[in-house]
Parts: C-alpha cells; sequence; structure tokens
C-alpha cells in the first residue's frame, strides 16, 4: 500500500523543468479559440499565482462537442518517508507532464445518459474512472445535466504507472464543466477529483507539482 486517497497535499513550483503551463495550455488547446486560456489582460485567474487567465464571457460560450488530450505523467522521485500505523506509507513526489497521452471525444446528448463508446478489457464501464467523473460532477450539479458521449483514443497502457486512469479522469471533470457550462472552479474540481485517486487533482490544473501522501 502507498496511497491514502483521502489525505494528499500538492505544492506547484517552478522546477525548471520545461513550462509548468505547457500541459494545461494542451489541454486548452482542445477548446474553441473563444475558449482557449490567453495572457494578460481582462479576466479571472485560472489557477492561483499563474497568470495564465479565462475570459469568463468568451468561456460561457456553448459547445457541444470537445477534443482533449489526457496527458501522461512521470514521477522525477518518489521518496518513502515512512509507514503509518494502517500500513500506508507517507510520500514525497514530483509530477511532470508529457505532452504525449490519450485522447478524449466529449460529446453532448439530450437524453442526459452517460455512455462511454468503448469498454475498457477488463473494466466494466460503472468502474472506469472516466464514467465515475462523469457521474461524480453529474451528481454536483444541481440540476439534470444533458449527458455526454466519451471516447477514447487509449495510448497509455494501463497499470504503467503513467497515470493515464487519473489523466482521464480529470481530463473529463475539467472538459464535463466546459461543455456542460458548470462553471466550477479547478479547486471545486481538483476536490472532486480526490475521491476518484490520490493524484487525480493534480492533473486537474495540469501542470509540474511537487506532492504529498500523508
Amino acid at each position: 500500500k502507498k496511497k491514502k486517497m483521502t489525505r494528499s497535499t500538492s505544492r506547484h513550483t517552478p522546477t525548471g523543468l520545461g513550462d509548468p503551463l505547457r500541459p494545461l495550455a494542451s489541454i486548452h488547446r482542445g477548446l474553441p479559440s473563444s475558449a482557449r486560456p490567453y495572457h494578460g489582460g481582462q479576466g479571472r485567474e485560472a489557477r492561483e499565482g499563474g497568470g495564465y487567465q479565462l475570459e469568463p464571457d468568451r468561456w460561457r460560450q456553448p459547445v457541444n462537442s470537445l477534443v482533449l488530450p489526457s496527458p501522461a505523467k512521470l514521477n522525477l522521485f518518489l521518496h518513502i518517508l515512512g509507514r503509518r500505523p494502517d500500513g500506508y506509507h507517507e510520500l514525497q513526489t514530483l509530477f511532470q507532464f508529457l505532452n504525449y497521452g490519450d485522447t478524449l471525444t466529449l460529446t453532448a446528448r439530450t437524453d442526459g445518459r452517460i455512455v462511454l463508446e468503448q469498454s475498457l478489457p477488463g473494466v466494466p464501464d460503472e468502474e472506469n474512472l472516466i464514467v465515475r467523473a462523469a457521474r461524480q460532477l453529474a451528481a454536483t450539479a444541481g440540476h439534470t445535466t444533458p449527458g455526454v458521449s466519451i471516447a477514447v483514443d487509449k495510448q497509455l497502457p494501463m497499470g504503467g504507472g503513467l497515470g493515464g486512469g487519473s489523466s482521464n479522469a480529470a481530463t473529463t471533470l475539467v472538459g464535463l464543466n466546459r461543455l456542460w457550462g458548470l462553471n466550477r472552479s479547478l479547486d471545486e474540481l481538483a476536490e472532486l477529483g480526490l475521491s476518484l485517486g490520490a493524484d487525480v487533482p493534480v492533473f486537474v490544473p495540469g501542470h509540474a507539482a511537487f506532492f504529498f501522501f500523508f
């Protein structure tokens, strides 16, 4: 046992290991140009301290379909600090994202259903993190959501340590927040992601982060 899902913290640091905004910029390249982040000018902070901003009026413009990258991550180091009485380990790690990963296509429906177009071998749809993330977000909407069809171009191996499942879950949260017009903050999406996996929250903003599991 290496992780305890319900207690983790992250600190975003300028690591000098490449542009930490690059994966986030890559995610937003899948959005229409009117919804992409921009530097400077007027707007709302998309993440604290980054100066990476979204124009709220543009962000609210409706879309019917999104094609989004779901990047892989590497642990540049992994320190085991100790073992807890419950058998879990206390860890320190540094996440760095890659310009390689899966691709998710989210298409709005009109019947309220959440449909995964291709099942993963050996993983029931109801246990798939993509479906669980979509249902989790829908449950917090406060109203009936239009539903979504989700197609996955799977490039990352399952269980390969590249964070494919967690990345898929986070991309689903970020994409459906946009597709359904929920206007949840990144912090709110990260909090939802924490119930799906200990490292899902770091994929939500999508930039390098120093992480503790304790």
